[in-house]
C-alpha cells in the first residue's frame, strides 16, 4: 500500500500534477473554463455544451468547483477575482452567469426573474453563497 502510493506521488510530481492545487490554478482555470462554456452555451441549443447530459455534467462539475472554494478562499478575494467571469451556473447548467447577475434572496422561478439580466440563485447552491 505505501509503495502503491509513493508511485503515485512520484507519478504526479513528474507529471506536473498538483494534488491540491493553489487557488491561483483554480481560478486561472474557472475563469478560462467558464468564459469558453458560456460563449458556447450561447450559440447551442440542445447538442453539444447544452446536451442533458453536458448541462449535468457541468452543474456537478461547478458545484464541486464552489465547495473547493468555499472551503480554501477568502471572500472578498474572489469577488475581486470573478466578479467579471460567468462563473455561477443556472438552469441546471444550461448557462452561466457573472455573480452580479445573481440575487440571493429571489425567487428561482422564471414568474420572478428577468432573464438574462437577473436570474435568483438555485436553491441547491446556497450552501456556497
Amino acid at each position: 500500500f505505501e509503495a502503491d502510493k509513493k508511485r503515485r506521488v512520484d507519478a504526479y510530481w513528474r507529471l506536473g500534477i498538483q494534488v491540491k492545487p493553489t487557488l491561483d490554478t483554480v481560478v486561472t482555470h474557472i475563469t478560462l473554463l467558464c468564459n469558453h462554456l458560456a460563449q458556447q452555451k450561447v450559440t447551442e441549443i440542445e447538442i453539444g455544451a447544452n446536451s442533458p447530459s453536458s448541462c449535468s455534467t457541468l452543474w456537478n462539475v461547478m458545484c464541486k468547483i464552489y465547495e473547493f472554494l468555499s472551503h480554501i478562499a477568502q471572500t472578498d478575494s474572489l469577488k475581486t477575482r470573478l466578479g467579471d467571469v460567468p462563473c455561477i451556473v443556472v438552469e441546471e447548467g444550461r448557462r452561466l452567469v457573472r455573480p452580479e447577475q445573481i440575487a440571493i434572496r429571489l425567487e428561482p422561478e422564471p414568474e420572478h426573474e428577468i432573464r438574462p439580466l437577473l436570474y435568483g440563485m438555485p436553491r441547491e447552491l446556497g450552501l456556497y453563497h
